[in-house]
């Protein structure tokens, strides 16, 4: 269960000008600000201190990685999430850990992305790990998740009928259970 006393950093992936996300049946930066917004309510309101590290513009994905990196250390972040939607033609829920992650990481963030999947029917695409993802790898214990595809049909129908809100406010519950 998540610590009291983490402060959790959450950002929706990309900027909303400059370095935008994907976009196809859904606009990936529209659908993770919902998301995100949901989440950190969710936690606030069940005495969670967060930290929107969300950037609104950026030149580029550098500069937008370099100011959620800033915001992240300002707020002297204790463990973070990155809300993304995915693209390239599946569907899906998938989690990327960081490059420590230990066994209970793993098993925790499967259990999340299993739940999550569940929950809502989402694909179960599991746990991933890369050295390549900046967030992972540079931010205190850094998690990505991808909820869903843009380029989804399937994926687009799950949020036509749960909206952001509702899924941000899960993704909380899960967090705080799992992390």
């Amino acid at each position: 269960m998540l610590s009291k006393k983490a402060v959790v950093g959450i950002h929706g992936g990309h900027a909303v000008v400059g370095s935008r996300g994907a976009s196809g049946y859904m606009d990936e930066v529209k659908m993770d600000r919902a998301i995100k917004k949901a989440c950190i309510r969710e936690l606030k309101k069940r005495g969670y201190k967060t930290v929107d590290c969300s950037v609104k513009m950026a030149k580029s994905s550098w500069d937008c990685l370099s100011k959620i990196k800033k915001k992240s250390v300002k707020g002297k972040t204790t463990i973070n999430f990155s809300i993304h939607l995915n693209a390239g033609g599946g569907n899906g829920v998938e989690m990327y850990l960081p490059h420590n992650a230990t066994i209970n990481d793993r098993s925790n963030a499967d259990r999340l992305c299993r739940d999550l999947a569940n929950y809502f029917g989402f694909a179960n695409r599991g746990i991933k790990r890369s050295e390549k993802l900046y967030v992972c790898n540079h931010l205190s214990h850094g998690y990505i998740i991808e909820i869903g595809f843009v380029d989804s049909i399937v994926d687009k129908k799950i949020y036509e009928y749960y909206g952001g809100d509702k899924i941000g406010k899960k993704l909380a519950d899960l967090i705080i259970k799992y992390f």
